[in-house]
């Protein structure tokens, strides 16, 4: 089955190689007799070397050169103690970066490294270290060990979405009610006094207008009236299209 798609971002990879380095420097401390030389190097500078893998598969440890000479300053083959030291030291470094290692060395050895765990696409990543002799570290991390390592932010849980409809009801909107009254002479608008009453070409069934306030939107058609001593505006339907703007 194919593997989706799934690139690590490139300030999770920042993040992503100070863990591993601190998990190196830790490591180093606790198995070199040697001042840690090591210095972070662009892969290409790397060359295939010998791999082993984790027991889940997540993560890989390619060495170049010597492991005993970058850990203990030992020339020659890793035999005898050196190689039981090493086989520990590259026992405990898979342990530390969350993939334990299977007892027998020939179990995770590999020849050749899968897809997810070189393929930055399926969101692998790879990190090499050389000291100043040649020999090195690289260590490939699958997408599974990046988010043990650096656990990508967990999504808030917000507040439960509300429905428009929910949300339009709980606000209150003022609404005026317009009536169209005609027009009259400037003149004689000048002239009212209290008292005065107006006399308009509107007929009395004219209807009026529920108005909102804010907006100046009608949303419908009145008759003007009372209800128990109180002004009341009556619906009457929806704006036509003969009503006044």
């Amino acid at each position: 089955m194919a593997e989706s798609f799934a690139w690590i971002g490139a300030s999770r990879q920042i993040s992503l190689r100070a863990a591993v380095g601190e998990s190196i420097a830790a490591w180093w401390g606790r198995w070199a007799t040697l001042p840690c030389a090591l210095l972070e190097v662009d892969l290409d500078e790397l060359p295939a070397g010998h791999l082993q893998v984790g027991r889940e598969g997540d993560v890989a440890v390619q060495v170049r050169g010597s492991l005993a000479k970058m850990l203990l300053g030992l020339e020659g083959d890793e035999q005898g103690l050196p190689a039981v030291v090493c086989d520990q030291a590259m026992r405990d470094l898979l342990e530390c970066l969350g993939d334990g290692a299977d007892a027998d060395p020939s179990a995770r050895s590999l020849d050749i490294l899968p897809a997810r765990l070189v393929d930055e696409r399926l969101g692998a990543c790879r990190i090499a270290w050389l000291d100043t002799h040649g020999h090195g570290l690289a260590i490939c991390l699958a997408r599974p060990a990046v988010d043990r390592i650096v656990p990508t932010l967990a999504r808030t849980t917000g507040p439960a979405m509300t429905t428009r409809r929910e949300l339009v009801a709980t606000r209150a909107v003022a609404l005026r009610a317009e009536l169209d009254l005609g027009s009259i002479g400037l003149g004689e608008l000048r002239g009212l006094q209290p008292g005065d009453v107006l006399l308009t070409r509107a007929p009395l069934e004219r209807l009026g207008r529920l108005i909102v306030a804010s907006t100046g939107h009608a949303l419908a058609e009145t008759h003007l009236g009372q209800h128990q001593g109180k002004r009341a505006i009556q619906l009457a339907g929806p704006l036509s299209s003969e009503s006044p703007a």
